[in-house]
């Protein structure tokens, strides 16, 4: 039975071709597959990982030419792997979250125009004067601002039927939960599928998006949320359990202020949004809806083995800073 990963060219030109399995030592049905190829980007190069003994597979490294990966018999989260010999990411690799990421030289992975990796897990930092905008295969994107911390603990999306359009609707139901450290962001979307949830947590409170231009800012003492257009809904940290929250529609800000665990009022405030900010916001608005228009993704592999991919629309060349990054996606979930 060949259970090759969906949607690689393993083919009679020799387009792809296995370089390798690595099993881990500690769970037989988790395996990792060296794809390499003499065009990297035409042979989907990289190191793909199954948990369920090659029914499904997900890419999970920007490598371009994987040769040999180890797995620490003693911590199956630490991954050791070397690159070369072509391509743009040679060297000895190291990951300890099971490949979620990967180090090199015990520097993170940079996030570079056009990467695709799985989003779900990731810590995305900025420095000064720095930022990089996320597509989501849900068709979300975010712009993260520089000195911003920004981190994705979920991200699942239904498969949905191949030539679905993306641009307008969300094509499937999806979830995402994330946090906001410090800095801001700026989240589109499209119009979001009835079931679809998407929550961002701060050090002050909790916001609920429904769409579709979405503004948080985050500091020591403070979050603040500008909807430019559509509703969210937002909730103090100290909100009672069941509380539903606040609405916030078109034009509103609200900001949510550090206060004592026992203080179950007042640490919420809601006023009109200022439009010199939102103006001065809007540069950054339009860098966002301008990844997403030229982003599209696709579900590739059949009924067995659905996969998201994304492909590029126009123009050809992504602007400077962009990183589309698909859902790892979980059938049925």
């Amino acid at each position: 039975v060949n259970v090759s990963p969906a949607g690689v060219p393993f083919d009679a030109n020799a387009t792809a071709f296995g370089q390798g399995i690595t099993l881990d030592p500690c769970d037989a049905g988790t395996l990792y597959f060296s794809v390499v190829g003499f065009d990297p980007a035409a042979a989907k190069a990289g190191i793909y990982k199954t948990t369920n003994g090659g029914s499904t597979w997900t890419k999970i490294s920007p490598l371009d030419e994987p040769i040999n990966i180890v797995v620490d018999p003693r911590n199956p989260q630490h991954l050791y792997a070397s690159d070369g010999v072509r391509g743009a990411t040679h060297g000895f690799w190291s990951s300890t979250d099971g490949g979620v990421t990967f180090t090199v030289d015990g520097k993170l992975v940079e996030l570079k125009k056009g990467l695709s990796l799985p989003v779900q897990g990731a810590r995305i930092e900025t420095f000064p004067a720095a930022y990089v905008i996320l597509v989501y295969s849900n068709g979300t994107s975010i712009y993260i601002d520089e000195k911003t911390i920004v981190e994705i603990d979920k991200f699942v999306q239904k498969p949905f039927p191949a030539g679905t359009d993306t641009s307008v609707n969300e094509p499937s139901v999806s979830t995402t939960f994330g946090r906001i450290l410090q800095g801001r962001i700026i989240i589109t979307t499209n119009k979001l599928a009835t079931g679809t949830s998407m929550i961002y947590l701060s050090p002050q409170g909790e916001v609920r998006i429904r769409g579709q231009e979405v503004v948080i800012e985050v500091t020591d003492h403070e979050t603040r949320v500008i909807v430019v257009l559509g509703d969210v809904t937002v909730l103090s940290r100290n909100a009672p359990t069941g509380s539903v929250g606040l609405v916030l529609q078109s034009g509103q800000m609200a900001v949510l202020v550090n206060s004592p665990a026992t203080d179950l009022a007042g640490n919420l405030q809601v006023s009109p949004a200022d439009p010199g900010v939102v103006g001065a916001l809007a540069p950054l608005i339009e860098a966002a809806e301008r990844a997403r228009r030229i982003v599209r993704f696709e579900t590739v592999g059949g009924d067995n083995a659905p996969e998201i991919q994304a492909r590029v629309v126009v123009p050809a060349d992504l602007p400077v800073n962009l990183t589309v990054s698909p859902s790892t996606l979980r059938t049925g979930g």
